[in-house]
């Protein structure tokens, strides 16, 4: 589920879960409420089920996180560097995406890797004013990414 960039945005993105986790977490709550309320009362067993319910979704809803591109920023998660940083964009499939960290060991880098995506985009800074030495992060749309990043209104920095 992505949505789509307003007249702000060259690029806007949020990165959910699969669909499919969230049946897979359910039939997961039903077993563990089951488990931890078997012999007690109703009571006990409403309460388990709104915790542990309310709990996975949580963890299922947080997982997520947007990637955004406009005028001059870019976002990642919480993470904002001014385009005018940006100093190279690679996408990469998610294998190369262990080599990349291996090969640029940085401690200031932005990392949101995903395993269900099959795709993510190294974006190099030049690390000056705090900002990052690299993100590194999954995507499910790496070409608008880049292009978004490479537009000539993003070129002119």
């Amino acid at each position: 589920m992505a949505t789509q960039p307003d007249e702000a945005a060259g690029f806007a993105e949020r990165l959910w879960v699969p669909w499919w986790w969230w049946p897979v977490a359910g039939v997961t709550v039903a077993i563990l409420g089951a488990e931890v309320h078997l012999g007690l009362g109703p009571l006990a067993a409403v309460l388990t089920y709104l915790v542990l319910g309310a709990t996975t979704a949580a963890l299922l809803v947080r997982w997520a996180f947007p990637v955004r591109v406009d005028r001059d920023t870019l976002a990642v998660g919480t993470h904002r560097v001014e385009l005018a940083r940006v100093t190279g964009v690679t996408v990469i499939e998610r294998t190369e995406a262990r080599r990349a960290l291996a090969d640029h060991p940085d401690a200031t880098a932005v990392v949101l890797l995903r395993g269900y995506a099959r795709h993510a985009v190294f974006v190099t800074t030049d690390g000056a004013a705090g900002a990052p030495g690299y993100l590194l992060f999954s995507t499910r749309r790496p070409d608008e990414v880049a292009a978004a990043l490479d537009e000539p209104s993003a070129a002119a920095r």
